[in-house]
């Protein structure tokens, strides 16, 4: 019994490690990017005009990030869409698994777009399809945060932006696909 305990506790460690790593990678991206003598503030982002010069390494970085965060939203509408069973904790736990047969989806596999390439779009354990909402939506969030980094780059405004984004594609997808509009987005 104490050692499955301490299965849970590692995979919630590793779970929320899998989420924290691409925000630590960002942070520390923009600390080491941002320039010395320079006011940063909301007014000062770049136009449409003028595109960000970001070398490969950064957006590759950028592009893990938004991966991640399209992959997490993914979750996020899934978990949303069961109406009446919803609870906070429910975004982080239990671990992703397979809808049908409740397999956990390790952790080479939960990787954004990889996995579901790896997988061939199958449950490894019981050959069942998986959804193509979630390499969609990790390919959106990829395109528009990097657009919106390349196009205004690391500001309050591309924040605003990207949390926009967000709220409204979760209300999108569980308004189409599942008839459903959680409260709490709404308002």
């Amino acid at each position: 019994d104490a050692y499955a305990s301490g299965e849970k506790m590692i995979d919630k460690l590793m779970i929320i490690g899998a989420y924290a790593f691409p925000v630590v990678l960002l942070l520390l991206f923009c600390y080491f990017k941002q320039e010395k003598n320079k006011l940063v503030n909301i007014f000062n982002y770049p136009f449409i005009n003028q595109i960000i010069d970001i070398h490969i390494l950064e957006f590759f970085l950028i592009s893990i990030f938004f991966l991640a965060i399209g992959s997490f939203i993914a979750t996020v509408i899934y978990r949303l869409s069961r109406i009446g069973k919803f609870k906070i904790s429910d975004l982080i736990y239990p671990r992703s698994r397979c809808i049908k047969c409740k397999y956990p989806i390790n952790f080479l596999n939960i990787i954004p777009l990889i996995g579901y390439l790896k997988q061939g779009g199958k449950c490894v354990n019981c050959k069942t399809n998986i959804s193509n909402l979630y390499p969609i939506t990790e390919l959106l969030f990829l395109i528009f945060g990097t657009l919106i980094i390349f196009y205004y780059g690391f500001s309050i405004y591309s924040i605003y932006l990207f949390s926009i984004f967000t709220v409204f594609y979760i209300l999108f997808v569980l308004d189409i696909k599942y008839f459903y509009l959680p409260l709490p987005l709404n308002l």
